[in-house]
């Protein structure tokens, strides 16, 4: 199954490539409604993309621990073999007269415990970028799965706006049919031409193809909704329950102080901060690389000649690493981590700056949605009223049958701006609260 192109479908391919087949496909498949909090439950729980970003966080986190490693105790064994061209010494002759022990070929077997001490610095300052770096990646994935909250949300009640306007179809076409034949009754009884009749059944054909055309469009968005929410329900029905919610007022702060608010919620602004952070400590790390590192070494072994004799040994080494000369490494290391501090203090300012847009277009979008359903509301109201006196109007010869059309027109073109106003307004909802960084229904 693949998603339609339409303007409604905003998710990327990593981000709608989920597959899941629990639960929730069971109830698909035995026609029940779908509430939105379901969809989104299946969603977060089945996206692989989310799977994705999750098994990347383990990733850093597992970082953190690698290098935490590096400063820890190392144990490990030793096991040598040597074939001289010549006689080796194994050790010297001795002051009370025994000989040296001498021979072509040597076995050594050797535990050594190694002991960092100090390493210039470079773990600490490379453990504190590698911890910002997981909490960016926790950023990231947090943003992600309300990235994909929003976007089952707003496929969600576009598909609902269509099947409201079904709804409002169907009753426009049950009261055509019902005027029809009061219509054909009066031109059976000659108080009415049959250009009446002829006109109400060019109507209701009408009316018949855009019910038609609303439901092929329906059934093509609950696809799209099934693969986004990962629920392999080709060929099933199901259906969708509302309401859609309410769009209150919102607090009067302005753009200025909600952006504010949203920069202090925002997963991904927190990511971008983390990431500059951690490119200021991969600066301190490589800038101790120049630093020298001191490590305890101690060793305990066998080494034996070929002709059996041998000899237990046991060293202890205090050792200090000075960087001398590395050939330009260190200082293209050092320009590379600063390049890389900069551009992330960059996209943080350049984040900063995308809340500030996202939240003010939302604030608008919200606004402007909450004062059309208002209006839509009283269209609808006003049109069902002039329809009303127009059908009485008819009935008592005092009407046409075009007067009527033009009022059953009038209303379904109302209901359905009042039905669109409604999913704008959750949407735009939905859009705020994305923006906001914050969880459902905060604005």
């Amino acid at each position: 199954m693949k998603p339609r192109t339409g303007s409604y479908y905003l998710l990327g391919a990593a981000m709608t490539a989920v597959f899941l087949l629990g639960p929730v496909a069971a109830l698909a498949s035995e026609a029940q409604p779908l509430t939105l909090e379901k969809c989104l439950d299946a969603a977060l729980s089945g996206n692989r993309g989310i799977e994705a970003l999750r098994h990347r966080v383990d990733v850093s986190a597992a970082k953190v621990d690698e290098t935490l490693a590096k400063m820890g105790p190392k144990l490990f064994a030793v096991g040598k073999y040597l074939a001289a061209g010549e006689q080796q010494r194994l050790w010297p002759a001795r002051y009370d007269g025994e000989k040296g022990v001498y021979d072509d070929a040597f076995t050594e077997a050797s535990v050594v415990l190694e002991i960092p001490l100090w390493d210039g610095g470079k773990t600490r300052h490379r453990t504190m970028a590698d911890r910002k770096l997981l909490e960016a990646a926790r950023g990231s994935l947090e943003r992600q799965e309300q990235k994909l909250r929003y976007d089952v949300e707003r496929l969600f009640f576009m598909a609902l706006s269509v099947k409201e306007s079904i709804g409002a179809l169907e009753a426009s076409l049950g009261s055509l049919l019902q005027h029809g034949e009061d219509v054909q009754a009066m031109v059976d009884s000659g108080k009415a031409a049959r250009v009446d009749s002829l006109r109400m059944d060019a109507e209701v054909a009408l009316t018949r193809e855009r019910l038609l055309g609303a439901r092929h469009e329906l059934e093509s968005l609950k696809e799209d909704l099934l693969f986004i929410i990962g629920i392999d329900g080709k060929g099933e029905d199901f259906d969708l329950e509302g309401p859609f919610p309410e769009t209150p007022d919102i607090d009067d702060l302005s753009v200025e102080d909600r952006a504010s608010k949203a920069l202090e919620k925002r997963p991904d602004y927190k990511a971008a901060l983390d990431k500059a952070a951690a490119g200021k400590e991969g600066v301190l790390a490589t800038l101790a690389s120049k630093n020298p590192e001191f490590s305890l070494r101690g060793l305990h072994g066998y080494r034996s000649a070929s002709n059996g004799v041998g000899e237990s040994r046991t060293d202890v080494e205090l050792a200090v690493e000075i960087p001398l000369l590395d050939g330009g490494l260190s200082s293209a290391r050092r320009r590379q981590s600063a390049s890389e501090a900069a551009a992330a203090e960059a996209e943080a300012r350049e984040m900063a700056s995308r809340v500030y847009f996202e939240v003010s277009e939302a604030v608008r979008a919200y606004e402007f949605a909450r004062e059309r359903i208002i209006v839509t509301e009283a269209a609808v109201r006003a049109a069902e009223e002039a329809l009303r006196i127009e059908k009485l109007r008819f009935r008592s010869g005092k009407g046409t049958t075009t007067d009527v059309l033009s009022s059953q027109a009038a209303w379904l073109s109302a209901r359905a701006g009042r039905d669109a106003a409604l999913s704008e307004g959750a949407i735009a909802a939905a859009r705020l609260t994305f923006a906001m960084g914050g969880g459902s229904g905060e604005y």
